[in-house]
């Protein structure tokens, strides 16, 4: 009974995935754990298992082509296919494919499906999300090869962009698509001539502070839990706070930020939080490249982080008994000081007054 191979969903967004290159041939013996492709996404490269054992009838796609999620990509079945048939067919042929599920038992088509839900399974996704959120060590620094997402590097490959001026400027690795402008940036700063030796442009980081009181922030949560009947967290607000000022000052159509802890570790991740209610605001199932990384030290004896490089703007926010201590880095490459003031201002008005950030 043939086994279909379905182009799998590696991510809560994702519609298509990228073939990078088949790892078995027409023709080859495969067992079900043998890797049998590679396939990108916007974060990482991934290895797709076979998910049968038998032998690779027929292939439906090349490396390099993007396949709808959920298509027929392979075929696996029990007997050696002929030599003759050793080629790649093109992907309209799946039509044919799916309509030989015709001669099989509903019984037998629930087992099928059933394999296919398994295959994507096993693949590994804990390696994808430790790829995409770990920091980098002291010895990839240092090492040949720049830690980058196979789209940003795609991208950088097409426009002639070398991804070691990223690294040159501090900042840490890996790096991803969001990086692409800053990159573009340095890219054209660069001066490599055969008598000038290159020399990298590094952005010049901007750092606002401020200190609001906490008074009118406790009594509001404090009136609007009452009102309400659920629990509405400080957290909520100021992220709703935040949030609002932030596409405001920046005149962005959407928002995406990610929350830090005060020992870095990103914790959660909220698109637009600011368009929902207090009480029901949901994190984002993965992480994405975010306008704004909000370390959140309020449970922390740290007033601030200030690091040497950064890759999206951070806001610290540190609680004392009586006051909110707020810290804004930036660089000059994402956004100007003046839009900078604007959020830090139009934020520590809406902490000290919360009616405001109704309005």
């Amino acid at each position: 009974m043939p086994f279909e191979v379905i182009m799998p969903a590696l991510g809560m967004a994702q519609d298509t995935g990228r073939l990078v290159s088949w790892l078995k041939k027409v023709g080859e013996a495969v067992d079900e754990s043998d890797v049998l492709m590679e396939v990108e996404t916007d974060k990482t490269t991934m290895e797709v298992p076979a998910g049968a054992s038998g032998f690779v009838s027929e292939l439906f796609a090349s490396a390099g082509d993007d396949v709808p999620v959920g298509n027929v990509i392979a075929i696996i079945t029990n007997d050696k296919p002929a030599i003759g048939n050793a080629s790649v067919a093109p992907i309209e042929h799946k039509k044919n494919v799916i309509s030989s599920k015709s001669s099989i038992t509903e019984q037998e088509a629930q087992i099928l499906d059933l394999k296919k839900e398994i295959s994507v399974s096993k693949i590994d996704l804990k390696k994808s999300v430790k790829e995409f959120i770990a920091p980098a060590s002291v010895d990839s620094l240092t090492s040949h090869k720049v830690l980058a997402s196979p789209k940003l590097r795609r991208l950088a490959n097409e426009s002639g962009y070398d991804l070691k001026r990223l690294r040159a400027t501090g900042l840490q690795e890996p790096y991803h698509v969001s990086e692409i402008e800053q990159l573009k940036h340095l890219s054209v700063m660069t001066l490599d001539t055969p008598d000038t030796p290159a020399q990298s442009y590094v952005p010049s980081k901007s750092y606002l502070q401020a200190k609001v009181p906490s008074a009118q922030m406790d009594e509001f949560v404090e009136r609007m839990s009452a009102e309400a009947g659920q629990k509405i967290t400080l957290k909520s607000l100021w992220l709703s706070f935040a949030s609002s000022s932030f596409q405001n000052a920046f005149n962005l159509a959407g928002f995406t930020v990610n929350i830090k802890n005060e020992i870095g570790q990103f914790t959660d991740a909220y698109e637009n939080p600011n368009l929902y209610g207090l009480a029901s605001q949901q994190s984002l199932d993965e992480f994405q490249s975010p306008n704004l990384v909000i370390r959140d030290l309020t449970c922390s004896y740290m007033s601030n982080v200030n690091v040497s490089a950064i890759s999206a703007a951070e806001l610290c926010i540190h609680r004392t008994l009586n006051t909110y201590e707020l810290s804004f880095a930036f660089n000059n490459t994402q956004f100007e000081s003046e839009q900078a003031l604007k959020f830090i201002d139009k934020f520590s008005k809406k902490l000290a007054n919360p009616l405001l950030g109704l309005i």
